[in-house]
């Protein structure tokens, strides 16, 4: 099971976290109070395969996986801690590797 975090929402796009959020699976991590977020990066084009930004399943691994970055943790490390993280979501196989996919690519376009 998925810890669920708790969210406030401060405009139409970001929410900071009420508790903190701790991932107990593979890769540890607690996101602290106050950490501000927006969701999972995920098109509004492609919300109809994947699902919306805040889909419990796709935020459970974004949340560690943008806090990590935020505390300098090399993009290419948070990506595969994140790949490993999404095993544990109840995403389906497909799923999991268009988020995975999408993730990439826009951090292999960021670096350019």
């Amino acid at each position: 099971m998925i810890p669920t975090p708790v969210l406030r929402f401060v405009d139409d796009t970001h929410a900071v976290l009420v508790e903190p959020y701790h991932w107990p699976h593979a890769y540890p991590v607690t996101v602290p109070i106050g950490f501000r977020n927006d969701g999972a990066t995920v098109p509004p084009p492609f919300w109809w395969i994947v699902g919306h930004p805040w889909r419990l399943s796709l935020l459970a691994i974004a949340l560690p996986h943008d806090y990590e970055l935020a505390c300098g943790v090399e993009w290419f490390e948070a990506w595969r801690r994140m790949r490993v993280r999404a095993r544990y979501t109840p995403l389906a196989r497909w799923e999991r590797a268009a988020v995975l996919a999408g993730v990439w690519l826009r951090g292999v376009a960021r670096k350019r």
